[in-house]
């Protein structure tokens, strides 16, 4: 990904960026996901806001978010902090760009903070969800434009491990979930990739 991409604004880069540079300064646990970390694996759509799994401590959230605030970000802080102990998930900017963190409260999750690595994304250390976690994330929302993603990366992705997928989502998804339904009527050719929509 570079700054010159069409699709991607350079606001939400520069989000990203600003985002995962304070993360990483705290050694915070977190992982890119959404269509910026598709991004990575060579799925590039217009997104306007930049999506994180993170884990941090009740005790050390305060003083996080005063890192994300001095760094550019606009907080209200009491709102994301009832949201992140409630909710598991909150959302806050930076200028004009949304932040969506979501909390790995659920074990699916949890795999895909794991199995996130680091990348250098245009100069800087950012931890970005494998394929796999992507595809995940994108299986979880299951929105048309994450569909869409899912079809994109499974063009692109070789060597997607499906049945890690499947096993995922059987974990929070029964199988008559639509989630399944949908991957399981996508396959092709005996490999267990999605085929894109006729």
């Amino acid at each position: 990904m570079s700054a010159h991409d069409p699709e991607t604004h350079e606001s939400v880069l520069s989000a990203m960026l600003a985002v995962a540079g304070v993360l990483e300064a705290e050694g915070s646990r977190y992982a890119l996901i959404g269509a910026l970390a598709a991004a990575q694996h060579g799925v590039i759509r217009a997104t306007q806001d930049a999506d994180f799994l993170v884990t941090v401590p009740p005790l050390r959230l305060p003083a996080l978010l005063e890192r994300l605030r001095e760094s550019g970000c606009t907080i209200e802080m009491a709102r994301v902090m009832r949201e992140w102990t409630s909710e598991h998930l909150a959302q806050f900017h930076y200028h004009d760009v949304p932040i969506d963190w979501i909390e790995p409260v659920i074990p699916l999750f949890q795999k895909v903070l794991e199995r996130a690595a680091a990348r250098d994304v245009l100069g800087h250390r950012v931890r970005v969800a494998d394929a796999e976690g992507t595809i995940l994330m994108k299986l979880a929302a299951f929105r048309p434009e994450d569909r869409r993603d899912v079809e994109a990366l499974a063009s692109v992705c070789r060597g997607v491990d499906w049945n890690f997928v499947r096993a995922q989502l059987a974990t929070v998804f029964g199988p008559e979930d639509q989630r399944l339904v949908w991957l399981a009527s996508h396959a092709n050719d005996g490999h267990g990739q999605p085929a894109r929509d006729t």
